[in-house]
Order: C-alpha cells, then sequence, then structure tokens
C-alpha cells in the first residue's frame, strides 16, 4: 500500500487537509471540480448551506456519472455480436468510468466527512 500524503485544497472557500494515496494533482482536479460545481449552485440559488450545497454536488456529479456509465453500457449492448476486440475494449473503458465513479464518490465522502468536523 502506498504511503499517505496530506495535500491542502479549498474547496466553497473552506480550506481542507486531506490525507490521499492517490496521485495529488488528480485530487487536486477533483476538488476544482467539486469547488466549480458548489459555486455554479450557490450562484443560482442563494442562502443554502455549505452542507445542503456539497450534497446537492455530489448528487450532481455522481447523476452526470451514473449518465455516462449508462451510454457506454448502452454501446457495449449495441455491439455487433462476434467482434471480440471491441468488445474487450468496450469492457475496458466500463471498467475506468465504474473506477472514476468509485473514486468521486470516495472523494466526495470525504470531503462531506471534512465539512462535518
Amino acid at each position: 500500500m502506498a504511503m499517505a500524503d496530506s495535500i491542502d485544497v479549498t474547496i466553497h472557500g473552506q480550506l481542507f487537509r486531506l490525507r490521499v494515496e492517490a496521485n495529488s494533482a488528480y485530487v487536486r482536479e477533483l476538488a476544482g471540480y467539486v469547488d466549480g460545481v458548489m459555486g455554479k449552485m450557490a450562484r443560482q440559488s442563494r442562502n443554502q448551506s455549505t452542507d445542503r450545497l456539497a450534497i446537492m454536488a455530489a448528487l450532481r456529479i455522481t447523476d452526470s456519472l451514473f449518465q455516462v456509465k449508462e451510454q457506454v453500457q448502452m454501446q457495449v449492448q449495441q455491439q455487433v455480436p462476434g467482434r471480440v476486440e471491441a468488445s474487450s475494449m468496450q469492457d475496458g473503458q466500463m471498467e475506468q468510468v465504474n473506477q472514476r465513479i468509485q473514486r468521486l464518490v470516495a472523494a466526495s465522502e470525504q470531503v462531506l466527512r471534512e465539512l462535518e468536523g
């Protein structure tokens, strides 16, 4: 298991020190994306608590990822039978989508835990 590094990220104006075992630049990119989604939601609906914005952002991001996952699944189902090479490639793409969903959910959960306390 890789050693965990600590990095600082700012999401919706709050500084978080996170322990990460993944690529630090990738986690910063995730945090930047979450910050952008929360900022956009905050501008669209004033007077929302940070906790509520975080949960709504997590739902919006997860919805986007699930839509991509569904699109990939539909492409796999539309495969012409007998094209094993293309099927293997799409299975790999599906696995990548699943891994990204899991990483994003884990990062969202970590941010929510930080917000709680």
